[in-house]
């Protein structure tokens, strides 16, 4: 995880999870309001890139990774959201879908553009 003090909001992801492109939407509206890193679970770049371009979905930050090589990371299932607060603690954990109202949100709520849901 990133060294520097601010808050991030990670989600692990696979295109082919029916729950994970449920949440894209919250995801939007959150990296409006602070710091959210999409993180795809065990596929090749070119094809989770293929999916964010078809999709629309490409303002989202990416990034790639096999499950082997995610540490000390507990992932469960997919989507798994993970908030890194001040300091990089982790200061919350979702093991399925956000929602709009999620308290795993709350933080990103108390800044200057608060999360809210984006219409399709």
């Amino acid at each position: 995880m990133p060294t520097d003090a601010q808050p991030l909001l990670v989600s692990f992801w696979a295109s082919g999870c029916a729950p994970c492109r449920a949440e894209w939407l919250v995801l939007l509206a959150a990296q409006q309001a602070g710091r959210v890193l999409a993180v795809n679970v065990g596929e090749m770049p070119a094809t989770a890139g293929a999916f964010l371009k078809r999709e629309g979905l490409t303002v989202l930050k990416v990034a790639s990774g096999r499950a082997a090589d995610m540490g000390g990371w507990v992932i469960p299932g997919l989507p798994t959201t993970v908030w890194g607060g001040t300091g990089w603690r982790d200061t919350g954990r979702r093991y399925g879908p956000l929602h709009p109202g999620d308290p795993l949100l709350l933080p990103l709520s108390r800044s200057p553009c608060p999360v809210k849901p984006i219409s399709p």
